[in-house]
């Protein structure tokens, strides 16, 4: 799997913005500092309900934790609502006028698992989630259903 290396980049701009060090954030998520490490420095990716709890923690949107936007305050606690972010993946498929396997090829996965997002079989990764946002222009806030501004990053060209 892809690691994009400026999810890392940002998770560690953002600590030293606000001010903590990477132990303080792990025991925030309740992950050892080493795991946290090694998502700053992209050996491994983020899951994505660890993005959510370091959203809710600094109380800011996804989108920015992700360097899509600058940073964005957000006073709403972020869940996970698996029913929100297939619909929504449907949605922005069926926008762009793409069928399941074209937007597997597009995203560099099988189509097996377009169809298992769509249907709430499995959680959207980190990665994917982030490539789906970068191909389309759509907001990850908006995919995960807690903003209603829809298209706020420029469409990966």
């Amino acid at each position: 799997m892809r690691i994009n290396t400026n999810i890392g980049e940002s998770l560690k701009n953002i600590r030293n913005y606000f001010g903590y060090t990477q132990q303080e954030i792990a025991d925030q998520i309740n992950i050892k500092r080493s795991l946290y490490s090694n998502y700053e420095t992209n050996d491994c990716l983020i899951p994505l309900k660890n993005l959510i709890k370091l959203a809710n923690f600094y109380k800011i949107t996804v989108d920015s934790l992700l360097a899509f936007t600058d940073l964005e305050k957000s006073n709403k606690d972020i869940e996970l609502n698996s029913e929100i972010i297939s619909r929504n993946i449907k949605a922005i498929r069926q926008e762009l006028n793409l069928s399941q396997k074209k937007l597997a090829d597009l995203l560099n996965i099988g189509k097996s698992t377009i169809v298992d997002y769509e249907k709430q079989k499995y959680q959207i990764s980190t990665a994917y989630i982030y490539d789906l946002s970068r191909l389309s222009g759509i907001s990850v806030d908006w995919i995960l259903g807690i903003q209603k501004n829809k298209y706020i990053i420029a469409k990966n060209k």
